[in-house]
């Protein structure tokens, strides 16, 4: 299965597009007509500097973009199940999905530009290193509650967003604390509060145009959801002003089957892709397709009270919690620093069908293979019918970006009268970018 990806805002530079207008001669036209300038001119030469001016950026992207997809189209690239894009690139994705004409899509995406570029006095910083709970504690422990978290591009790369000071004074306490942080050449705080005049004003505008049924649905930046039916003008809009949850998209996708990712036009979401693959799980979407399915109609009788389901050690908790991991009751032990929580307790916790954490904080890698390998060999009470103990061992150290890497291998049949199996944990080295 396939998702195709269009690219946002910071993927432009100078030349782009240079082998496309000339083969989209009638749209190279009418693009600049109605953007009042020649579109060809602003992508390939950009004399004036004006390509990385928010008002000019966007439309010259979704131009771009926009003939990138009709070439690979053209060229005989097979309908994807899925179109995604990130911020502005998500014009591209219901483009793609035939949700409004490229016109339409131009005029959107010029009125977007123009009420983006027209913000001042914000700014932006990418984050790097560190994950959404940890960043949000440091934001919040430093009194710095004016910024927000703009993009989530992946589990370690967030762009915060808010008024130029406080960027500036977050890039100093991050990098005091050896987080990376580079401040954006941005002229407004996209994707946040900042941004809820320009959102009110553009929804003023996207109300008077009309949309089509999708014909491939489009993940929303919002929500990393698919776009309801009738919703578009309405999360076009809440989406200048909301948080671009693009790894949570990705991993949706990944949940629905997407093994194929394409990008069009670039390569910075298929590097970010690679990453959410590598580091986090997929989203299981079947449960929520499942429970969107079971939803009586509004037309359809009312039906009977059920009887109180009864209450066992079986059915506490969210089920849903226990699919996704594989055990049988809803609980989880363990974490304690340096090893307080132990293989042991981890253990006889997955033997009785629950979720244990060996608290590997502190302790040294030598440390933590020496009391992995005890564990592993009393691992052969298999949890499921698959035959296997899932054990995961998070690592404790400061440096971000430590993981562990985990395999099954078949030991035979040892004591029990069925194949048992065992993990082998391999630490990895911290991702560097």
């Amino acid at each position: 299965m396939k998702a195709i990806l269009f690219p946002g805002q910071g993927a432009q530079f100078r030349g782009m597009g240079k082998d496309l207008f000339s083969h989209y001669r009638a749209l190279t036209e009418q693009a600049s007509d109605i953007l009042g300038y020649s579109i060809e001119k602003l992508c390939v030469d950009d004399a004036e500097g004006k390509l990385r001016m928010t008002q000019y950026t966007q439309p010259a992207l979704y131009v771009v973009n926009a003939m990138g997809f009709y070439r690979r189209r053209d060229e005989g690239l097979d309908p994807p199940a899925y179109l995604a894009g990130h911020s502005l690139g998500e014009y591209n994705a219901l483009l793609a999905a035939e949700a409004f004409d490229f016109e339409t899509g131009l005029r959107l995406v010029k009125r977007r530009g123009e009420l983006m570029g027209a913000a001042r006095n914000g700014g932006m910083a990418a984050v790097i290193g560190i994950d959404e709970l940890r960043l949000a504690e440091l934001l919040r422990d430093n009194r710095l509650d004016a910024i927000d978290m703009a993009n989530f591009n992946t589990l370690s790369q967030i762009v915060i967003a808010g008024p130029q000071q406080e960027i500036q004074r977050a890039e100093q306490i991050l990098t005091a604390h050896k987080i990376r942080c580079a401040v954006l050449n941005v002229s407004g705080a996209f994707h946040s509060r900042c941004m809820k005049d320009a959102q009110l004003a553009f929804g003023d505008f996207v109300s008077g145009h009309a949309f089509g049924s999708l014909r491939i649905p489009v993940i929303a930046n919002v929500s990393a959801r698919p776009y309801e039916d009738g919703a578009v003008a309405d999360t076009l809009s809440r989406q200048i002003a909301s948080s671009v949850r693009w790894c949570d998209s990705i991993r949706y996708l990944m949940g629905a089957g997407c093994k194929e990712f394409v990008e069009i036009g670039g390569t910075v979401l298929t590097r970010m892709v690679d990453e959410i693959r590598r580091t986090a799980t997929p989203l299981k979407v079947h449960e929520e397709q499942a429970a969107a399915a079971a939803v009586t109609p509004a037309a359809a009788a009312p039906a009977a009270p059920a009887a109180p389901a009864k209450l066992t050690p079986h059915t506490l908790g969210s089920a849903l919690f226990r699919q996704r991991y594989g055990i049988r009751h809803s609980y989880v032990s363990g974490a304690m620093y340096r090893g307080i929580a132990a293989p042991a307790l981890v253990v006889r916790m997955g033997k009785a069908g629950m979720l244990g954490y060996f608290g590997t904080g502190g302790l040294s890698l030598a440390e933590i293979e020496k009391d992995i390998h005890p564990s592993a060999e009393v691992c052969c009470d298999p949890l499921d019918d698959h035959g296997f103990f899932r054990m995961f061992f998070p690592h404790g150290l400061k440096l971000p970006g430590i993981g562990i890497r985990i395999r099954c291998e078949d030991v035979g049949k040892p004591r029990h009268r069925q194949s048992a199996h065992f993990c082998i944990v391999d630490a990895l080295e911290p991702h560097r970018e």
